[in-house]
């Protein structure tokens, strides 16, 4: 007889051990966390807005996102010195859900020096009763700091324009040019080219032509007296 209710006690326990492992995870109340995530902007020009765009990315697929949001990344914006907050993120499960925080800098904007950490978001949720949320910001590095405030520094860099370089002036040779010859009518010479020492020139050999044609014409006389 006692083993029977033994065996009947060993059966039951098994029965409700084995509903317990088919049973699935039970689903807790829904609990929702908030992010505040700020920007610090730098900048010279008054009217620089200072629009970016960042995102916050889930680890794994199918983690709970925004409000609102479907896929696995949820992009906003920021603009000067802001402070936003992301989210809520609902809950009803419990675990360890994580998520990346970063700039978005593809493409880079010339002119502006952007913030390159990314943050780890660790939320953890835990189990009912009193749905416990905490979250958990580190730097996604290899130290892994914690940090208490989440701000992007964005800072506007100054370009100087490059100094203006004058040309270097080439050396060529002078140009020659003669003064010009007064004269008081007839044509010019010096268009034909003539100068004093071109018409010095000529002379002697106007000279050299008279005095041998006075020899020639001496000769000939001497010659026709003798002939006589």
């Amino acid at each position: 007889m006692m083993r029977s209710w033994v065996g009947k006690v060993v059966g039951a326990l098994a029965t409700v051990s084995l509903a317990m492992l088919l049973l699935p995870s039970p689903a807790y109340a829904a609990s929702s966390v908030s992010l505040d995530v700020g920007q610090a902007f730098t900048s010279s020009d008054p009217a620089d807005d200072g629009v970016f765009d960042y995102r916050l990315t889930a680890t794994r697929p199918g983690d709970p996102m925004p409000e609102g949001e479907d896929s696995q990344e949820y992009r906003f914006s920021m603009s000067g010195d802001e402070v936003v907050t992301v989210g809520p993120i609902a809950y009803d499960q419990a675990g360890l859900y994580e998520y990346e925080l970063a700039q978005i800098i593809d493409p880079a904007r010339a002119g502006y020096t952007y913030d390159q950490r990314v943050f780890l978001v660790q939320v953890h949720v835990g189990p009912a009763p009193g749905l416990v949320t905490q979250v958990v910001v580190r730097q996604n590095d290899a130290e892994g700091d914690k940090v208490d405030d989440v701000v992007f520094a964005v800072t506007e860099v100054a370009t100087t324009p490059p100094p203006l370089t004058q040309p270097t002036p080439t050396p060529s040779s002078p140009v020659r040019s003669d003064p010009p010859v007064a004269h008081t009518g007839g044509t010019s010479l010096v268009g034909a080219g003539w100068s004093p020492l071109a018409g010095a020139g000529l002379g002697a050999v106007g000279l050299v032509f008279a005095v041998m044609g006075a020899v020639l014409m001496a000769g000939g006389i001497r010659s026709r007296r003798g002939s006589r």
